[in-house]
């Protein structure tokens, strides 16, 4: 049964203004500090544009950060592509989360101490939603301190690689309240649609994330998001990973759905993600073509979407996860904030 955290908002849509194009080269740099991303991930800068769990219907109780025992809200589980990981979308959401009072957990699918991100500066955004522009630098600046109440830092513009706290494969939903995914064209190998490759570097850098590990994490992150909504845990999905709460299969329905895996959570749902047809850093297939397989309503048009599964997702004969799936459209750092500000009210509203 699903047991919300906060209120609930149902089939809310939420609209932004915002837009940009990703592709640009990849840009990743050395970590400059590469101290425990569960809280470090408030102070590192990072790079542009980007297991089964337990079924408690508790919400965890406050931990301590690093810095004083000072409790927190909880702990967020982030999950990263290990490579191509869109720098804007996990830097504002890593930054946004902490501002908020959480722990930020970053995890991905390979024992490394870094995950390597790609895209322009924050303060470069580039533009490409059909028919809307980015927020300026000073504007997203603004809008970022009003919804968490701390100024945006400069020094958080530069890309840079991502500090790792472990593999995704190693975590379970009670150690969280909530679940979050940042985009990038990386994001997309973790579709669970058991086709899967090295997820390696553009740069040619050898950091490599090997083909079963991929295939191992999509498994967890599927379990994890199952579990995530039927214990009212909210899930957050942000531009190429958009798609990845729908392409979850609802359990004993295998044998349906692409790739016969088992039909969509949000079949027959409505959901938004990465709005060109075009294919960045190996990615493969647009939004559209996946959220067209998958039987999910492609809200193109609306920069967040709020909406959720309606299916008994754990066998007790009562629906799961109605209103705790946040997609949120495009790289546009203010399109993350938007998305970000919707699932937080879901854990507090």
């Amino acid at each position: 049964m699903n047991q919300g955290l906060g209120r609930g908002l149902g089939s809310i849509v939420l609209a932004a203004a915002c837009s940009g194009t990703p592709e640009s080269a990849d840009v990743t740099t050395d970590a400059t500090d590469a101290t425990d991303a569960t809280s470090a991930a408030t102070t590192q800068p990072s790079t542009t544009e980007g297991g089964t769990a337990g079924t408690t219907t508790d919400e965890p109780a406050p931990t301590a950060d690093a810095s004083g025992g000072v409790p927190s809200k909880g702990r967020v589980l982030m999950v990263v592509a290990f490579n191509h990981t869109w720098w804007a979308e996990y830097k504002v959401m890593a930054e946004g989360l902490a501002a908020a009072g959480y722990e930020v957990e970053v995890r991905s699918s390979t024992d490394d101490a870094v995950a390597r991100s790609y895209g322009e500066r924050v303060d470069a955004t580039p533009a490409g939603v059909p028919g809307v522009d980015p927020l300026a630098y000073e504007d997203f600046r603004a809008r970022f301190e009003a919804s968490f109440g701390v100024a945006w830092d400069p020094v958080w513009d530069e890309p840079t690689t991502i500090a790792l706290d472990g593999r995704v494969q190693d975590a379970a939903i009670e150690d969280y309240v909530g679940l979050v995914f940042p985009g990038g064209s990386g994001s997309q190998h973790y579709r669970y649609d058991g086709e899967y490759e090295d997820l390696v570097d553009a740069g040619g850098a050898g950091h490599v994330s090997p083909a079963d590990d991929v295939a191992s994490a999509a498994a967890a992150i599927n379990t994890l998001v199952v579990d995530a909504l039927v214990t009212g845990r909210p899930v957050l999905a942000v531009c190429h990973a958009g798609p990845t709460p729908g392409f979850v299969r609802v359990p004993g329905t295998e044998g349906q759905g692409p790739g016969g895996l088992g039909s969509s959570i949000l079949q027959g749902r409505r959901a938004t993600g990465f709005p060109l047809d075009i294919e960045v850093y190996g990615a493969v297939g647009d939004v559209a073509e996946q959220y067209q397989a998958l039987g999910i309503e492609f809200a193109r048009d609306e920069a967040v979407v709020v909406d959720g599964p309606i299916v008994d997702l754990d066998g007790d004969g009562t629906p799961d996860g109605e209103g705790l799936v946040v997609t949120a459209r495009s790289w546009y750092p203010e399109e993350v904030v938007a998305g970000l500000d919707a699932m937080l009210e879901i854990l507090e509203g």
